[in-house]
């Protein structure tokens, strides 16, 4: 769906998640979003028994319904945003990662890697994906310019809506009282004034 935005540093932006969550609370259904990667697959194959029959390639495909004429000799791929990533002309972070995570998962590992892990470090290394802005596992992404100051007010809606949950839900629960209420006292303030 963003194989467009692939040439553009990607960014975050607030309205794109409280826009999630608003259809999530509306529809009750959780969207997820999803990878695009586009590539091209070369398939080459020979006529195997194109010396048996004497001849060219014109002759049909099968020569019964059982028997193939034609077998597989070679799979090529190549994927659009690996040579993107190979020119540094591959810039959106999300782009990086999905092709990431299909040459991790969507692809089995070849015969001669013994292992998961051995795979993985052949992706990591054979790429080179530290080209791409915010590519890095504690990289950030920059804020749209668009949005302003909607962080901020989003930061201080969070600790307002935290600290009144602690105060009227959990605190009573806790110490015997509501924060903003009147005191609770276990012993009367004037009783504690007789001394016995």
């Amino acid at each position: 769906p963003y194989n467009n935005l692939s040439s553009t540093i990607s960014v975050f932006r607030w309205n794109s998640v409280l826009t999630l969550f608003a259809k999530a609370w509306k529809d009750g259904i959780l969207t997820v979003p999803l990878a695009c990667i586009e590539g091209r697959s070369i398939l080459r194959f020979a006529n195997k028994n194109e010396e048996s029959h004497g001849g060219g390639g014109d002759e049909q495909p099968y020569a019964s319904s059982s028997t193939p004429l034609w077998e597989l000799t070679s799979i090529a791929e190549e994927l659009s945003y690996a040579e993107d990533l190979k020119r540094n002309t591959l810039q959106n972070r999300r782009c990086a990662r999905d092709l990431r995570f299909f040459l991790q998962l969507g692809r089995k590992p070849p015969a001669s890697l013994s292992s998961w892990e051995a795979w993985e470090t052949q992706i990591q290394t054979c790429l080179p994906w530290t080209s791409v802005p915010g590519s890095n596992s504690l990289d950030i992404e920059p804020m749209a310019p668009e949005e302003g100051n909607l962080p901020a007010f989003v930061f201080a809606g969070i600790v307002t809506a935290s600290l009144f949950t602690f105060a009227n839900i959990l605190a009573p629960e806790l110490i015997g009282q509501s924060l903003f209420g009147p005191p609770n006292y276990i012993v009367d303030p004037s009783e504690l004034n007789s001394f016995y």
